[in-house]
């Protein structure tokens, strides 16, 4: 995906409202690790819209679901927040590294 492009079509994955609150807190905390870097006032805003998107806000996996694994895949789909995380093997290196992307589907740059 490119990070000009268009989004999907069709969500994939599980609703994050049907999720434990346990699994919500851990979907919020991932997106606390994009938007923490803003001024509090502006993350507080960001966090609280996407919270009360859950509803509509799709989490898929494939692989693993750990760091260390380098299968790991994971995508997190809703009416604003759209992240993609997937571990991939070292090229250089022995260990793995993340390839991440975060985009608001509401405030996007780049397209259109």
């Amino acid at each position: 995906m490119t990070t000009t492009g268009p989004f999907p079509e069709q969500p994939e994955g599980v609703l994050v409202s049907s999720l434990t609150k346990k699994q919500r807190a851990k979907v919020t905390a991932m997106l606390k690790a994009w938007v923490d870097d803003l001024d509090e006032k502006a993350a507080e805003r960001l966090i609280a819209k996407y919270v009360s998107e859950y509803d509509k806000t799709y989490i898929g996996w494939s692989g693993g679901t750990t760091l260390d694994n380098n299968q790991t895949y994971v995508r997190l789909d809703g009416p604003s927040a759209w992240i993609e995380f997937s571990n991939q093997p070292g090229a250089s290196t022995d260990g793995i590294h993340q390839h991440t992307i975060f985009r608001d589907e509401t405030a996007d740059y780049g397209w259109e």
